[in-house]
This record gives structure tokens, C-alpha cells and sequence, in this order.
């Protein structure tokens, strides 16, 4: 393929691979969980209820659910990426409501007061949620958000921590998983499909497309 003159030549060999760990993250990383956020997603709906609502509201929550569980990619001691795995779909923002109701009001309520246009949003992501919980839930992984540091990006950490997120789930007996991302996340998509996953659905909500991926090795584990 002829390199564009407007983009350096690309050396692949030159990119060192991630040669770091995945870990468990806990409730002391919260403050690295919230800047690779925040520096991955600067659109994401959640990066702009605010860095409070993810410190104090958010990541905490997933640590409160039993269903949920961290993960932290690192090499010589810097966080560089972050994958949520969770058993079944959606109700992610309803734990954050049930366990911190006072800051959820009180961070998201700011939210909509620096920019209203945010309720128009609210309503896409609540009718998401909601078309999720009428799926199958008990037997499903869910990879409910995946981060990487910019300074990280094609270094095979996305891939690295989905795979060892997998495993994870082979562990508990589940071999079913999905990823619902925005449908303009090439990138995200392409990370995905590289280990296996497969396009399963295209869906509408207040304006933007939700693109849900997923991968099935039930047989296979079966065989």
C-alpha cells in the first residue's frame, strides 16, 4: 500500500511490544483507573460527568459489585491501560446508584448544570442499558470498558488484556462474551475482532450507534 506523504513512514519493528503485567486492579488505583480514562475516552459520556463522578462514584462502584472486576495493565510500574470485566450485561449505572446515591446526585446534577445538552445523551445511554437487560445475562462476560494511555496505543495491550480477561472468564465457567463500544471506535472494533470477535449487532440510541461484538467458545469448551 503506498504511505500517505501526510503520515510518517510506519516501522512496526520500531513499536516495543507490551512486555509488562495484568493485574487485578484495587480500590488504591483508582486515581491511575480515572487518568487513563479520561485520557483514552475524552468523549466518553462518562469522562464528561466530570473526574469526580469516575473517582468518587464510578470506579468505586465497580469495585463495590460482585460482578465486576478490574483489571490494570502495567510495565516497569506505569499503568498503561484498563479493562471492567463483569458477569452479565448492563446495570452498571444502577449500582452506582444504589451504592453512592449522594454523589451520583451530586456529581451528575453538576454535570447537567455545566452542560444540559448532557440529559439528550442520558436518555441513549438509559434506553442501551435497558435493551441490554432484556438480553441473557448469567452466562455472559461482559467487557464493559476498555482504556488505553495514548503513549501505550499499538503495543498490544488492548489485546494482551482482553485475552488474560478471557481467561478469566474461562476460569469461572463462562465462555460467552460480548463488548457493546460506539460504532465509530474502528479501532476498538478492529482490537476485538483481531482475537476472535465477531459483529453481532448495530443499534440506534438518541443519535449515536452502538456497535456489539461478540464471541462464543461454549463448543469449544464443550468438545
Amino acid at each position: 500500500m503506498k504511505q500517505s506523504p501526510c503520515l510518517p513512514a510506519s516501522n512496526p519493528e520500531s513499536v516495543p511490544r507490551f512486555r509488562g503485567i495484568i493485574r487485578e486492579a484495587g480500590r488504591g488505583d483508582i486515581s491511575a483507573l480515572v487518568a487513563i480514562h479520561r485520557e483514552s475516552l475524552g468523549g466518553d459520556f462518562l469522562v464528561r460527568l466530570g473526574p469526580s463522578f469516575l473517582k468518587r462514584v464510578f470506579f468505586p462502584a465497580l469495585f463495590d459489585s460482585p460482578r465486576s472486576t478490574l483489571y490494570l495493565a502495567e510495565e516497569d510500574g506505569q499503568p498503561l491501560g484498563l479493562l471492567v470485566g463483569r458477569v452479565g450485561l448492563g446495570g452498571v449505572l444502577g449500582e452506582a446508584l444504589r451504592y453512592h446515591p449522594v454523589w451520583f446526585f451530586v456529581t451528575v446534577v453538576g454535570a447537567y448544570i455545566r452542560s444540559p445538552w448532557l440529559l439528550y445523551e442520558t436518555v441513549g445511554i438509559v434506553a442501551q442499558l435497558w435493551w441490554r437487560r432484556s438480553q441473557p445475562a448469567d452466562d455472559q462476560g461482559d467487557m464493559f470498558l476498555i482504556a488505553v494511555s495514548e503513549s501505550a496505543r499499538r503495543r498490544g495491550v488492548a489485546s494482551s488484556l482482553i485475552r488474560h480477561v478471557m481467561s478469566a472468564f474461562r476460569e469461572a465457567g463462562i465462555h460467552s462474551y460480548r463488548i457493546l463500544a460506539h460504532a465509530e471506535n474502528a479501532g476498538s472494533a478492529a482490537t476485538f475482532e483481531s482475537v476472535g470477535f465477531r459483529e453481532r449487532t448495530l443499534s440506534r440510541f438518541a443519535g449515536r450507534c452502538w456497535r456489539e461484538l461478540a464471541l462464543d467458545q461454549r463448543f469449544a469448551a464443550g468438545a
